[in-house]
């Protein structure tokens, strides 16, 4: 996408969010010291070490209905969702684009290629899916998920559990670059959004974010979180599409 449109889409998705923007915050980008040094000097021509752990999630979250709790889902509100998670992966592919150009001077078909040995093995339901994602054109940004996909209710409770792991594991990884008026620390709030109107296709209110694992040991978790947004939301696109 030009940076125009993803400004656009940016600003669109903010403005639909921002009462849920907590008191104080600030959007003034600020940019990374030294990153691009540390980037360089990492090999990615060996395997890196994996190191899988289990993320507890808090009493008080677990204690929330499941989010596989089965009621009749709200159809009238899947073109909503649909639209939102398009938007917001759109941004995500735009935002990791010029963040990856402002810190390392690399293109994202180039990053791919260059990290494709680091895994963050983010565990949720929509994994094996999110594996099959495809990168397929550069100049678009373009990401494909061409497999297989139940009906949209099936895949509901799925989606919304997934994207509640990514937004737990999203605030615990802070980026520290961001090259708009908006920062990447606003892409937890659109994931949020995300979940939000997923739930109202639900008829759910809140559930339980799922215990989850992940790769500790992953050098680049800023870059590979938000890669894991953008694959993730092209899955739960072609959900809902369904």
């Amino acid at each position: 996408l030009a940076p125009s449109k993803c400004l656009l889409l940016g600003c669109l998705l903010i403005l639909t969010i921002a009462s849920s923007w907590p008191a104080g915050t600030s959007a003034a980008p600020r940019r990374a010291r030294g990153r691009h040094l540390i980037w360089h000097k990492r090999s990615v021509d060996i395997v890196p070490p994996k190191e899988i752990v289990e993320v507890k999630i808090e009493q008080k979250e677990r204690e929330k209905i499941q989010c596989d709790h089965k009621k009749t889902m709200d159809r009238s509100k899947l073109a909503a969702a649909h639209q939102t998670a398009r938007d917001t992966r759109d941004v995500l592919v735009c935002l990791t684009n010029q963040w990856l150009d402002s810190t390392d001077n690399i293109s994202m078909a180039n990053a791919i290629c260059k990290y494709s040995l680091h895994k963050l093995m983010l565990g949720h339901p929509l994994e094996e899916k999110v594996k099959e994602v495809q990168f397929v054109d550069e100049e678009d940004g373009s990401f494909v998920y061409a497999g297989a996909v139940d009906e949209a209710d099936v895949e509901l409770p799925k989606i919304i559990k997934s994207l509640k792991v990514l937004a737990y594991m999203m605030k615990m990884v802070k980026l520290e670059t961001s090259v708009t008026e908006f920062t990447f620390k606003y892409i937890a709030e659109m994931i949020e959004h995300n979940i939000s109107k997923a739930m109202e296709v639900a008829h759910l209110e809140d559930c339980a974010t799922p215990e989850y694992t992940y790769n500790k040991e992953h050098a680049f978790k800023e870059y590979a979180v938000y890669m894991e947004g953008i694959h993730l939301l092209t899955v739960v696109e072609r959900a809902y599409a369904q």
